[in-house]
């Protein structure tokens, strides 16, 4: 098919200035998604031939650049980051070179971040900029999780157990940073592999104040507990014997704290419909009596000793 020199000269504009050679190349993620308040490292790596084609021309990068929305990504487009321009207090840093490495880091990412970033470089005769850029995506981080790989709490000492910490978005190994009891682990990245573990709470972090974006944690109790051991249930009253119409917070305890999806209730073994560590009565009836236990998990295996409350009707006032 014959083609006529406008559409040749559209096609060739298209494919940039170096057509489709491939010693010219960019390589990153089409994709990348970070949660807000997070770091964000977008691997890139670039490549370029050392002879400019039919010359003895020797190719040199002189700069780099990283821009946000615009494809080709020449001045005076805005861009994030510039190897000739570079700004000291730029939340976004070259992690790369001038031979092969073009790695962006987006620290402590906001909303405004999204979009698509595209990478150029120039050498000391052109440049090139790759057309599809990474699309960046920023989530809120509200469904961050610690997984485990054993469904239980309770482990046996000498096992192995891994955390995993999850989201909508993948996780960067130097992301994300584990705590037990609130103080920092030493290990990093995604999942936390223990073989000699201790019982507290975990939970992991995207950034190392351990503030932001930390899920609920996960209680890890390690040993051998006979059935009731695991957890107790307190109550804010000593006796066992209340009137109706009185208050009473049931309390499931245990050496971890729990997050409220982690406890179930129980009355005579018969599930309650209320979850969470506290189980509240704000006027109790005849029909609250009976023995309450309280369990991690909603198996009911691994449930408390019982506490027993029995409520009986108020002495009527006499009026002489």
């Amino acid at each position: 098919m014959k083609m006529n020199p406008w559409t040749l000269s559209v096609l060739l504009l298209l494919a940039g200035p170096l057509g489709a050679d491939p010693d010219w190349h960019v390589e990153h993620p089409a994709s990348f998604c970070v949660v807000e308040g997070s770091t964000a490292t977008i691997p890139c790596s670039f490549t370029h031939p050392t002879v400019k084609k039919g010359t003895s021309t020797v190719l040199r990068v002189e700069r780099v650049i990283w821009c946000p929305k615009n494809e080709i990504c020449k001045d005076p487009t805005p861009n994030v980051y510039n190897s000739s321009n570079v700004r000291a207090d730029s939340r976004f840093r070259y992690l790369g070179d001038l031979v092969s490495d073009c790695t962006l880091k987006i620290i402590k990412t906001v909303k405004r971040d999204a979009g698509t970033y595209h990478f150029r470089f120039e050498t000391n005769v052109e440049g090139y900029a790759r057309r599809k850029g990474v699309i960046v995506t920023v989530t809120n981080g509200e469904d961050m999780k610690v997984r485990s790989s054993v469904t239980d709490h309770v482990v046996k000492e000498g096992g192995q157990v891994t955390l995993t910490c999850t989201s909508a978005c993948s996780f960067h190994q130097l992301d994300v940073r584990w705590y037990r009891n609130g103080h920092a682990l030493s290990e990093t990245g995604p999942a936390l592999h223990l073989s000699n573990y201790n019982t507290g709470d975990y939970t992991c972090s995207l950034d190392s104040s351990g503030k932001k974006t930390t899920p609920p944690p996960w209680c890890l109790l390690v040993g051998e507990y006979e059935d009731g051991e695991v957890v107790k249930v307190r109550s804010s009253v000593t006796d066992h014997v209340v009137k109706e119409g009185s208050q009473v917070t049931l309390t499931c305890t245990s050496a971890c704290s729990f997050h409220q999806l982690d406890v179930h209730w129980y009355r005579n073994g018969h599930a309650l419909p209320e979850t969470g560590p506290a189980l509240h009565f704000s006027s109790l009836t005849n029909n609250n009596t009976g023995n309450y236990t309280c369990s991690l998990d909603s198996s009911g295996k691994k449930t408390s000793a019982p506490w027993s409350l029995f409520v009986v009707k108020s002495e009527p006032i006499c009026v002489h």
